[in-house]
């Protein structure tokens, strides 16, 4: 059947996740592919984990062994610390008590004590609520607002009394329970639907997440490995963010999932299942860091997700080490320039069948007249100029796989503007007010002297409205055809008046 029918358990090769991955995902990756978006998946463990609200946790990965420190409060109304809760995880190695045995901590496990770990709800101490927050159910209809004095209500505190330490199962107070603690229904107490009995549930995706995002088929796809140890060393769209930026990138580095968009497979809930939608082509479009270990595999790069000739989204994909190893200040800087760089590469249709969508590249717009050497003594008329280039901001090609002169005639309307007032305020040529770097939408902007598709224009300057002083010149170029980001060129001329 064209249905996964675990409908309370997406298996992973470290416990379950209790809602529908493949169809998580295939809502997340469609909204990027249907904007043609690009982002990055910042450090080496992408698609592992997933969330949906109320996660505390961590694991041995990010250096938390015992995982997050806590009051004990929301679990059994005791206002102490000692307790180490992890919603992350699913078993015994990240986080199970072994010796706090107190009530409601958790279920005891076989030869393990408390089993702590795994996925919780908010249900009331005598078991007769439960909230369902995935749906905005925080809190029972009665709890939000009581009228007596001193009672903790939703309305009021924003959020539910705890347990009391000597009445730990008494009606209206609230904990934090494991999911699967949750009692199934009884004909005394319809709390689920009959027959409902929750399992044990985790928030890892494991090896499962990546080729469930990807979706490239059941066969093989995007997968990535773990060597140890694992480096990576700089490949030439790394070189040139080393380069470029004056940010010295190490080489090798430490590269902890090296990934192939060719792997096989691990096995997976539902991949490959058409009701999750078609398959995905995948594609390198630059590479930043190469695996030492397991070439071919590509430690740092940006990949194109394709399906057909429309949808499609970059992603610059990273499998080096995590902040905990790398450093906080390194992963910040190395997701924004790699982010700017990916956003370079994928102009350009590289290793993929064309037509195919790229990101379409901002221009440079530089005014070429009045320049330094333009004599503006007593000028009537102004006469500016300027050029559009589909260089980067400084000038230089967007990155070197780009051909000499590269120009993909997107058509261009420009609003020329000036100020007298070193930009306080600023009027169009005709001198109606304007305000720089937003669009005009009103139809009487939308024809000269305000736009402008010429790459010049002559600007009346009568000494009677144009005394002698600085005037900023200001150039906005829009693309016709897109609506997000434009380019601008400001230059200040100086007019002098002989009388």
């Amino acid at each position: 059947t064209q249905q996964n029918m675990e409908n309370d358990g997406w298996t992973t090769d470290n416990g379950s996740i209790e809602f529908d991955i493949p169809r998580a995902y295939q809502i997340i990756r469609g909204a990027l592919m249907k904007s043609n978006a690009l982002f990055t998946t910042m450090t080496g463990w992408p698609y592992y984990y997933i969330g949906i609200g109320g996660e505390i946790g961590y694991d041995d990965a990010n250096g938390f062994s015992d995982n997050i420190p806590m009051n004990k409060r929301p679990f059994d109304g005791t206002n102490t610390t000692g307790y180490f809760e992890n919603t992350i995880t699913p078993g015994t190695l990240w986080g199970d008590g072994l010796t706090n045995a107190a009530p409601f901590y958790g279920t005891a496990g076989s030869g393990n004590g408390v089993t702590r770990s795994g996925v919780k709800l908010i249900q009331e101490s005598d078991g007769s609520w439960w909230g369902m927050p995935w749906l905005g159910e925080l809190y029972p209809d009665q709890m939000y607002d009581i009228a007596a004095a001193g009672q903790i209500d939703w309305k009021d505190f924003g959020n539910l009394p705890t347990a009391v330490p000597a009445s730990p199962a008494a009606a209206g107070t609230y904990r934090r329970v494991r999911r699967e603690d949750v009692p199934g229904n009884n004909p005394a107490n319809r709390t689920h639907t009959i027959g409902t009995v929750f399992n044990h549930s985790s928030r890892r995706t494991m090896g499962q997440g990546m080729p469930t995002f990807f979706w490239t088929g059941a066969a093989q796809g995007v997968e990535a490995s773990s060597p140890n140890p694992g480096t990576g060393t700089l490949a030439a769209a790394g070189t040139e963010i080393n380069n470029n930026y004056n940010f010295p990138l190490d080489n090798p580095i430490l590269a902890v999932r090296p990934f192939s968009l060719t792997a096989g497979l691990p096995a997976t809930d539902g991949l490959g299942l058409a009701i999750y939608g078609p398959d995905n082509s995948v594609f390198n479009q630059a590479s930043f860091y190469n695996s030492v270990e397991q070439a071919p595999r590509l430690a740092s790069g940006l990949l194109a997700v394709q399906q057909g000739n429309t949808d499609e989204v970059f992603v610059v994909e990273n499998g080096l080490s995590p902040s905990g190893a790398a450093g906080t200040d390194f992963i910040a800087r190395w997701s924004f320039l790699s982010l700017i760089q990916g956003y370079f590469e994928s102009g350009l249709v590289k290793g993929r069948p064309a037509p195919a969508p790229v990101t379409a590249q901002v221009p440079r717009v530089i005014i070429t007249a009045p320049n330094p050497n333009t004599d503006l003594t007593d000028p009537s008329t102004i006469t500016i100029s300027w050029d559009t280039l589909y260089t980067r901001w400084d000038g230089r090609p967007y990155t070197a796989a780009y051909p000499a002169g590269f120009n993909p005639n997107y058509a261009m309307s420009y609003w020329v503007t000036y100020s007298s007032d070193n930009g306080a305020t600023w009027k169009y040529l005709d001198g109606t007010a304007a305000t720089p770097g937003v669009r005009p939408p009103a139809a009487t902007y939308l024809t000269e002297p305000h736009r402008i598709t010429a790459s010049t224009v002559s600007w009346s300057t009568p000494s009677a409205q144009f005394p002698a002083g600085a005037y900023t010149i200001r150039v906005d170029g829009y693309r016709d055809n897109f609506k997000l980001h434009y380019a601008f060129h400001q230059y200040q001329a100086f007019i002098n008046r002989t009388f």
